[in-house]
């Protein structure tokens, strides 16, 4: 679904967005046309130098200015070549700097050259005499206008582009929220399902006439783990701890069911404990393996959760010895993923881009396993 959302936003701004932009830019230019041409006609009005009417300056000067326009895309282009940022060395600020100063001396006198041409073509060697010197064209006065307008289509389209960074990051936020809200509604529709509540309760049913404390201690981990689904909502990112917290409680809840044919082990270094990771990013793999790997088995199944840094990585796995030939179930899970294993590896792209790994791999007799690579955050 999101897929398709963003599917469509792309072929709404393709198709409807390029082209306002385009009267917007049009307007702006000839906005800024008409006010060179105001300026020019009062600059000869107040010196008495008028040779032709006012209608003729706008046509001159607005034929410059779109002229102007024509290249300005190509000094967009150039900006992102080499874009001037804070964040460079000095020497590849400065050296960018005189690529750009270079590049809008050029820029200037290409279009002061073509304007004076069409000139030239249109009004004659009468009005338009020594259009084409060399000396016209090097004249700094007259290369000014062209310099000013280069940084100035630099800028706008650096802020244009940090506008446009800004609005996708707003919408791939929207979109964290959005899926983190789906995983929070997948997880309360799978995991307070009536199945699994009716097995839980049973089993404290049972464990009220055989073990009260036991009773009392797994209806308190029934209560924790409904409260701590709720408790995060809205968060996209939790801390390694928090999340092993919540992955124990509920597998506290399945040892209850499995009894003797489940265990689990949880594997970390304690100085990464405040690494932040998407939040019920592990929870549908732990899930997964149980509904897929270990219900199969008669005894003596295993989960391990382990997570470790790697430089300045963060590596999660989550691994089970049920076979993968157990049933046809794991069967489909191991040739297509798995739906849980897909949504998680769509939200890990959502929130890194390409800056992780997911990888799912089977063995006829270790079982199954699924390894997380991405960044570390604390």
């Amino acid at each position: 679904m999101m897929e398709k959302l963003e599917n469509n936003q792309v072929s709404q701004f393709s198709s409807g967005f390029s082209w306002k932009s385009l009267g917007v830019a049009f307007a702006v230019w000839t906005i800024l046309g008409l006010s060179f041409t105001s300026e020019a006609y009062l600059r000869h009005y107040k010196a008495g130098m008028l040779v032709f009417p006012a209608w003729m300056y706008a046509v001159e000067i607005l034929t410059s200015t779109y002229i102007y326009a024509f290249f300005s895309p190509f000094v967009c282009d150039i900006g992102k070549k080499f874009p001037l940022e804070l964040k460079i060395s000095p020497v590849s600020f400065f050296g960018r700097a005189f690529i750009h100063l270079t590049a809008s001396l050029i820029f200037s006198m290409i279009c002061l050259y073509l304007s004076n041409l069409i000139a030239y073509q249109w009004q004659g060697e009468v009005y338009c005499k020594g259009c084409l010197d060399w000396q016209m064209l090097l004249d700094p006065y007259l290369l000014h206008r062209g310099v000013i307008i280069y940084w100035a289509s630099l800028f706008v389209a650096k802020g244009f582009e940090y506008f446009r960074r800004y609005n996708n990051e707003k919408l791939r936020v929207a979109q964290l929220s959005t899926q983190l809200s789906d995983a929070q509604l997948s997880a309360l529709k799978m995991q307070i399902h009536p199945h699994f509540l009716f097995n839980t309760l049973n089993s404290i049913v049972g464990l009220i006439q055989e073990d009260k404390d036991a009773a009392e201690r797994m209806t308190t981990k029934l209560s924790d783990f409904l409260r701590m689904t709720l408790q995060n909502a809205g968060e996209p990112m939790v801390t390694l701890k928090e999340e092993f917290y919540f992955l124990k409680t509920y597998l506290d809840i399945e040892k209850v069911r499995f009894q003797e044919r489940l265990s689990t082990e949880f594997i970390f270094d304690e100085d990464i404990l405040s690494a932040r990771i998407p939040n019920l990013i592990l929870q549908p793999l732990v899930e997964n393996s149980i509904k897929h790997g270990i219900s199969s088995k008669k005894e003596n199944g295993r989960i391990e959760i382990s997570a470790h840094q790697s430089e300045n990585r963060l590596i999660l796995k989550v691994k089970d010895n049920g076979s993968p030939t157990d049933n046809k179930q794991n069967g489909f899970l191991a040739s297509n993923g798995g739906f849980g294993l897909k949504n998680t590896e769509a939200r890990l792209r959502q929130i890194y881009g390409e800056n992780f790994s997911f990888k799912f791999t089977k063995d006829q007799t270790t079982g199954t396993s699924v390894t997380i690579n991405i960044p570390l955050e604390n």
